[in-house]
């Protein structure tokens, strides 16, 4: 099962997974908030106890992925023209990943709300 574990309190991350689930034309992608059982689960089967509330995870089944990696991973997995994103992989992890440290440190920022309106039923569906 291919899952993607976001901050539940966070308006850009729930954004993030409805722009996710509409480019997700396979229909394979779950989703879980960050404070929920089953995200603790998974991540303590990886040996994450206490997961960054900062931090974007992507398990694609046996992997777990984090930060720009996991987005990628994700990007890639979702095909679709997409997956040309993932030859961002050739910029160094840390380069990457320092990108993304910024984004998310200040993500409450840019969208202040943390509350979202009501996702479709359908992705509701797909929410774990």
């Amino acid at each position: 099962m291919k899952i993607v574990l976001f901050d539940g309190e966070c308006g850009i991350c729930s954004q993030s997974v409805e722009f996710i689930f509409a480019i997700d034309k396979k229909r394979v992608i779950y989703f879980a908030p960050l404070q929920s059982a089953v995200a603790a689960e998974k991540l303590a089967q990886k040996g994450i106890v206490t997961p960054d509330p900062n931090t974007f995870y992507y398990i694609d089944g046996q992997n777990l992925y984090s930060k720009s990696t996991g987005v990628l991973r994700l990007l890639k997995d979702i095909g679709n023209g997409w997956q040309l994103l993932y030859l961002l992989m050739v910029v160094p992890r840390f380069v990457r990943d320092f990108l993304y440290d910024r984004v998310a440190k200040n993500r409450h920022r840019f969208l202040k709300k943390s509350a979202c309106a009501l996702p479709p039923q359908a992705l509701l569906d797909r929410l774990l």
